[in-house]
C-alpha cells in the first residue's frame, strides 16, 4: 500500500494523533514512534491475538469493496 517500507511521508501529510500497530510490535521497536512524537502524536500497541490478522482484514475490506462497486 506504501511506497516505502516506512509510511514516514504518508505520517507527515496526514500527522495523526493516533497510530495503531498490531501486538508483534512494540512502541520502542516501530521506526514510526519518533516521527509521530515530533507532532504530539503516540503509537499504540494492540495485544496480539491468535490467528488474526490486520493485513488479512485489510485484504478482505478491500476485495468486499471491489466486488461492491
Amino acid at each position: 500500500v506504501f511506497d516505502e517500507d516506512v509510511p514516514h511521508d504518508l505520517l507527515r501529510k496526514l500527522q495523526p494523533d493516533n497510530w495503531v500497530k498490531g501486538g508483534d510490535y512494540t512502541t520502542e521497536t516501530l521506526p514510526e514512534t519518533e516521527i509521530l512524537r515530533s507532532w504530539g502524536g503516540q503509537a499504540l500497541v494492540l495485544p496480539y491475538i491468535a490467528d488474526r490478522s490486520t493485513t488479512e482484514l485489510a485484504q478482505r475490506a478491500a476485495t468486499t469493496a471491489v466486488h461492491n462497486e
